[in-house]
């Protein structure tokens, strides 16, 4: 075998001793126990094998033909900080500054990971937050960046931009007894369907401070921090599920009242696609059915928020809305 065609996939003598758990629609062959990953019973479906190998390991991995940059992204000085490259026959490489390098294959069904960190939780939740919704649409599944609480018999999706409040909504919905569907990114199978993601929360810090000591205990176990967040071991939802209703947030400075407006607009929802470098027409196409697909069998409305309305609020009225659908 020539070493542009090296396969990623582990070897023989590294398949032993795995743990299955299930998460963002995969059946995942884990090396160890992972934070937010609870064993599963049997496997389902799509199978995706995760090694870990040593960075020299990986290095000697990754000697691709043809590599691609499909993100270089930089420090002010010029350093590298994340980059993602492909390869027609080696697969991606996706690399971090900060956590170390995992090869994915081209079908998304092996990872090998070599974490650059001895911080196991760390690299675990960049794990959870990059490399699963990379693989997950390798393997025909689609990706929302969006927050998704399980309350009452209903799946609620709450999407938006950076600082919109879309994981202090979930937390909010939790506190009240709901159950987590997935934090940040919202995998998707055909259309609505919403396959649970990993069972942790991460909470930021500001957010942790504004709950009574007395509360934060119903959110779970404390098992990370890092610079951002405070990382709890949740309940999370048992099983996939249509998703009731899709929340766009939009937090407007100039709003005087809560507006919930009804809108069956698949651009609301593809700006709201999670993974962006993996590119091309069949991707695109399947975007473009799974966001119509949902406009016709979920409420998808676009919430203006005034800022007198706090998470708190703001979650009480969704979670009335959602019942009056």
């Amino acid at each position: 075998m020539r070493s542009s065609e090296q396969s990623i996939a582990p070897a023989p003598s590294e398949r032993t001793g795995g743990i299955l758990a299930r998460a963002f629609g995969l059946d995942l062959e884990l090396p160890c126990p992972m934070i937010g990953f609870e064993p599963a019973a049997r496997p389902e479906g799509r199978r995706c094998e995760v090694r870990l190998v040593s960075s020299e390991e990986a290095a000697a991995r990754w000697s691709p033909a043809e590599p691609e940059f499909l993100l270089n992204r930089r420090f002010p000085d010029g350093r590298a900080q994340l980059t993602v490259e492909a390869d027609p026959r080696a697969g991606y490489r996706y690399w971090s500054e900060s956590f170390g390098a995992f090869l994915i294959s081209s079908a998304g069904d092996a990872v090998a990971c070599a974490p650059e960190t001895e911080d196991a939780a760390r690299w675990q939740r960049f794990f959870i937050g990059q490399i699963l919704p990379f693989v997950a649409p390798l393997q025909g599944l689609e990706v929302l960046h969006a927050s998704s609480v399980r309350l009452g018999g209903r799946t609620l999706a709450f999407m938006g931009g950076s600082g919109a409040g879309k994981s202090s909504l979930a937390v909010q919905l939790m506190l009240a007894g709901g159950e987590l569907v997935s934090d940040d990114v919202l995998t998707l199978e055909g259309g609505a369907l919403a396959h649970p993601g990993a069972a942790v929360m991460g909470v930021r810090y500001s957010q942790v401070e504004r709950i009574p000591p007395q509360h934060l205990s119903r959110l779970g176990e404390e098992v990370a921090r890092n610079e951002k967040e405070v990382v709890f071991a949740v309940d999370r939802a048992p099983g996939p599920a249509d998703v009731d209703a899709f929340y766009f947030i939009s937090r407007d400075p100039h709003a005087s009242e809560l507006l919930i407006e009804e809108r069956r607009d698949p651009a609301l929802l593809l700006g709201c696609t999670f993974n962006s470098v993996l590119k091309g027409r069949e991707r695109l196409e399947r975007m473009l059915d799974v966001c119509l697909a949902i406009t016709q069998s979920a409420k998808v409305a676009h919430v203006t928020v005034p800022p007198h309305v706090d998470a708190g609020m703001l979650a009480e009225r969704l979670a009335l809305d959602a019942d009056a659908a």
